[in-house]
């Protein structure tokens, strides 16, 4: 059986990685942080001017209405928006460095006993946590391994692996804004490099940026990741079964719905849908399934029905082992 695994921010949650509606509070302590930071006084204008005008959106929506200001010429007297968006950006890479910065046994545990060599993983999250799982892992794309004394050295997997997608990019991932190299690059080298960029090691021409797609309603696909959203069309189009894991599928996702329907009506696959989350309970559980089944009756032409389970990413493999004897 072909399964897609489809993993969100609720993976990642449990070891402390944020999630869209407390990202300011990270943001927050990054800045306090930062106290000794040439760009402390900017940093701290981002959440003042946040709370002046929008205190009530999380990052997702604020990072949305910067880049509408900014692509249609808007601005705000006092505000220096475009310098607000760039250091959003440099926090956020920040927040998400140092979050990633630790062996996950859940991801550990999860690679090794609740997938199979066959399987896709296609991450949605931008933290490295699933990525410090192994050395060799398959990201089904070229990557060159970063190194300070610029010797180039290919990231190669050994023998059969589950193909890894992160469609939005990760904080590992670095890329030429000038030719097609792509690198894998370890924690510190990371910090150091959205501190100050370099010359690509092949070029030496363009610049080596972090490979990130921000959290924007306004997204667009990198076209170092257009292979990557390739290879999830594949997959998604030849699986039998999805899995939805730490996923909420939200409405403002509409890149990765229609991912999903145009793979699932390629060739008129029905896979099976099982979706995987935790602390739903009642009327919360209801939304949610509702919530999952309409966005599925527009992506499918089929009445399949999903199956839910709720149950901590942590205790996944011991569920799939109780649960999915065969697996």
């Amino acid at each position: 059986m072909k399964t897609v695994h489809i993993l969100g921010a609720g993976c990642s949650y449990e070891d402390g990685a944020p999630l869209i509606n407390n990202f300011v509070k990270h943001l927050d302590t990054q800045i306090n942080r930062l106290s000794e930071h040439a760009r402390y006084s900017h940093f701290r204008g981002i959440l003042e001017f946040k709370e002046k005008y929008f205190d009530d959106l999380n990052i997702e929506d604020y990072f949305s209405l910067l880049d509408y200001y900014i692509s249609f010429g808007y601005s705000f007297q006092g505000y220096d928006i475009i310098g607000i968006r760039e250091n959003l950006k440099f926090l956020i890479a920040r927040t998400l460095l140092l979050a990633s910065n630790k062996k996950s046994t859940n991801y550990a545990e999860y690679y090794s006993s609740c997938t199979t060599a066959n399987d896709t993983i296609i991450s949605l999250n931008w933290d490295s946590l699933l990525d410090g799982v192994s050395d060799d892992l398959n990201y089904s794309i070229g990557y060159f391994r970063y190194s300070s004394d610029r010797q180039l050295k290919l990231h190669q997997h050994a023998g059969k692996r589950p193909q890894l997608l992160k469609l939005h990019g990760s904080v590992n991932m670095f890329a030429c804004s000038k030719c097609s190299f792509r690198y894998l690059v370890d924690h510190d080298n990371a910090l150091n490099l959205i501190e100050q960029t370099e010359k690509c090691h092949h070029c030496n021409n363009g610049e080596i940026y972090m490979l990130l797609i921000p959290p924007t309603h306004f997204k667009s696909v990198d076209p170092h990741l257009t292979e990557v959203w390739n290879c999830a069309f594949g997959a998604l189009a030849e699986c039998d079964r999805i899995r939805f894991i730490g996923y909420s599928m939200p409405d403002a996702d509409i890149h990765f719905q229609t991912l999903l329907k145009a793979a699932l009506r390629f060739k008129n696959r029905s896979p099976q849908i099982e979706v995987f989350d935790y602390k739903k309970k009642h009327k919360d559980r209801v939304e949610f399934e509702d919530h999952y089944q309409r966005i599925f009756d527009k992506i499918t032409e089929t009445n399949k029905p999903i199956k839910f389970h709720y149950v901590e990413f942590s205790k996944l493999k011991n569920y799939f082992d109780k649960e999915y004897s065969s697996i």
